[in-house]
């Protein structure tokens, strides 16, 4: 029986054994089925996996096993490559099968010659996928994975054994040469580069959505149908054999593919920049929040202790915002509803469950009060991002992503954000001046994101609009620029500076109680809610006897507006039922809202 530490850091070495165990059709299954099993049998066995995180690179043995926690940025086409090959030593004759799946070269003897026309032979497509860590994943996300990782540290040489390599690839171009059929769609790597290459000495664009952001990217390929259901966007970990080997670094040259100099360039950054990684096993997240299996479908355990505590966690999260917010219980109650909330179905145009906040009389000097929000949110949620709106952030950021036909690559954008990361806009630093064309658009591209939870992202001859679920709050001193689902003006109570409200703040927020409440905001926005028939029906009545007695007291807009906050101060409590105590504590928070409102 192999040890972990075989198959993860010999991984190919059990590819090949099952290939030669098994015939050409059977080892595919066998060797998924065997990594799958080893991979996903406890978490400590993941663990024991190397974080392509936050391992060093110098750290990882190529042709490893690795994982990665990252997000789909952009989707390069298929490649072609050798799924099974059958090879002739020249020197002595012998035949030998051999699987170019979960890598890019081999290393065999010289003397080996791959028989293209042989019956066994079969080349397969792989589905290639730019890879960037998780945009806007919090400091505590990233420390509480690093923390868990029982990886050994140990110094391996990326560096490729001696002797003959080649890029299956390469034999792969050659036959497709042979056989003159080109197509531009399905892409095979051209000769290795010597060490000049000009692709490696110049910058490569690693095309991070978030200004500022570093990490790992990395080219994951994946195998059979899981590509397929991969999507831009999606938030993945990924299982795979890492390649560092230095051969995949391409020289350009005019006739050797079909690609430009500029896609050539992006499609094959140097390994030692952007490793690739073979995909054997790959897990859509729900949640990157370390304290939590990465599917909330497999939380029912946590979800049901979480429910039983929910009241008195909704209380002490309350309390803390309340303090970090002047005083102002009211302002604390909806912010607390907008850190719960999410889109949970569409219906037609409209994005149900999403419950975009604007704070408003927050003065452009009240930086602390800004800063110190921002923090707690991102000591309580797994993803964020707090963005200045200046005059300069609006006209010369990148908001929605472009496609760049030159290098055939999508060029990545703020707005490019996993769903559920918490999108802090802050207006009170906005200064008088002229927005240009692209600070219009910019805007443009923002308040459909408020108002639709869409982003067009920019593909010159048409604007795609990718559906999110990226709660967004704004802080300013008026109404915002956008139009926001709600509006709560800001009351400050005098009688405790922040200062100390926010020492207050470090003094109660314990590691046990804070824990709980990041468990608390990733799992209760989960639950599953329904409104019963005679709460359905109480709610319409409602509607109707306030109409009748004053018309433009409840809009149809209002009663929307009533029955979002309603369900989400039932989920606050942990009730995945509406009753009719929270439909009353809802209109009453709605009533001293709105009288907040300027008339």
């Amino acid at each position: 029986m192999p040890g972990i530490r075989d198959w993860i850091g010999e991984p190919l070495y059990f590819v090949s054994s099952y290939l030669d165990q098994f015939s050409a059709d059977q080892y595919r299954e066998k060797t998924l089925n065997f990594f799958t099993k080893n991979i996903t049998s406890t978490e400590e066995s993941k663990q024991w996996i190397p974080s392509f995180n936050s391992t060093p690179l110098d750290n990882i043995k190529c042709n490893s096993l690795v994982r990665f926690r990252c997000m789909v940025q952009d989707m390069f086409g298929p490649e072609l490559y050798y799924d099974v090959f059958d090879t002739e030593n020249t020197a002595t004759g012998e035949r030998k099968l051999l699987t170019g799946r979960y890598q890019d070269v081999t290393s065999e003897n010289e003397n080996l010659n791959i028989l293209h026309n042989s019956p066994v032979t079969k080349m397969s497509e792989r589905h290639v996928f730019y890879c960037v860590p998780i945009p806007g994943e919090t400091e505590w996300v990233k420390q509480g994975h690093q923390a868990m990782c029982m990886a050994p540290d140990v110094s391996c040489s990326s560096a490729p054994s001696q002797g003959f390599k080649r890029s299956l690839e390469d034999d792969v171009g050659e036959e497709m040469e042979l056989q003159a059929t080109d197509d531009s769609s399905k892409r095979s790597r051209s000769a290795p580069a010597t060490e000049g290459s000009s692709v490696v000495t110049s910058q490569v664009q690693m095309n991070f959505p978030l200004p500022g952001e570093t990490g790992p990217a990395a080219l994951v390929k994946m195998y059979d149908d899981v590509g397929d259901k991969m999507k831009i966007n999606d938030v993945i970990e990924v299982y795979g054999v890492i390649s560092l080997d230095p051969s995949l670094v391409p020289v350009h040259t005019e006739d050797s593919e079909m690609l430009s100099a500029e896609e050539h360039k992006a499609h094959n950054p140097p390994p030692s920049l952007v490793p690739r990684i073979h995909a054997i096993y790959v897990n859509k997240i729900q949640t990157s929040n370390p304290l939590l299996p990465t599917s909330t479908d497999n939380s029912s355990q946590e979800l049901a202790a979480i429910k039983t505590e929910a009241c008195e966690i909704r209380e002490n999260l309350l309390g803390l915002l309340e303090h970090a917010l002047h005083g102002d219980k009211l302002c604390a109650e909806y912010m607390l509803l907008h850190l719960l909330s999410s889109v949970y179905m569409r219906r037609d145009t409209i994005a149900v469950g999403k419950f975009s906040l604007n704070i408003t009389g927050v003065n452009a000097n009240e930086q602390l009060l800004v800063n110190s929000l921002v923090e707690l949110i991102q000591q309580f949620v797994a993803t964020s991002y707090y963005l200045p709106m200046s005059l300069d952030n609006l006209n010369k950021l990148k908001f929605t992503p472009v496609k760049d036909y030159d290098s055939d690559r999508l060029v990545s954008g703020v707005l490019q954000l996993p769903n559920r990361c918490h999108l802090i806009l802050d207006e009170t630093v906005m200064q008088p001046g002229q927005l240009d064309v692209a600070g219009v658009k910019n805007l443009e591209a923002l308040g459909n994101l408020v108002r639709w939870q869409k982003v067009k992202y920019d593909f010159k001859y048409s604007n795609p609009e990718f559906e999110t679920d990226v709660p967004v709050i704004c802080l300013s001193e008026g109404k915002s620029l956008l139009n926001f689902d709600s509006t709560v003006p800001l009351q400050i109570e005098n009688s405790l500076n922040l200062k100390s409200r926010l020492e207050a703040i470090k003094t109660y927020l314990s590691p046990a109680l804070l824990d709980k409440i990041r468990i608390y905001l990733t799992l209760i926005p989960r639950l599953n809610y329904e409104i019963s028939e005679e709460m359905t029906q109480m709610a319409q009545e409602d509607f109707v006897k306030t109409r009748q007695a004053n018309k433009d007291a409840m809009t149809p807009e209002d009663f929307q507006s009533l029955l979002v906050v309603s369900r989400l101060l039932s989920l606050s409590c942990g009730l995945s039922n509406l009753s009719a105590d929270v439909w009353a504590k809802a209109k009453v928070l709605e009533e001293c809202r709105k009288s907040r409102l300027p008339k």
